[in-house]
């Protein structure tokens, strides 16, 4: 159950920091008024997004198995 737990909190984890990413990438597109940048920064954000959403069904799959 510990390393099961720890997997998820390295999904959630790297999520996180795909989304901190994506700001980033969004922060400087709107330095430098970048549309390129802006739709990188969207493409980052959705993947975070989609991280984030298998996280959660893990998380929720393994508390219905208790």
């Amino acid at each position: 159950m510990k390393a099961f737990a720890e997997k998820l909190w390295k999904a959630d984890d790297e999520a996180f920091r795909l989304r901190m990413t994506a700001e980033e990438t969004f922060d400087e597109a709107e330095r430098h008024m970048s549309i390129p940048m802006a739709k990188k920064g969207c493409d980052q954000a959705i993947e975070a997004w989609e991280l984030r959403e298998k996280f959660i069904r893990r998380a929720e799959a393994a508390a219905r198995e208790k």
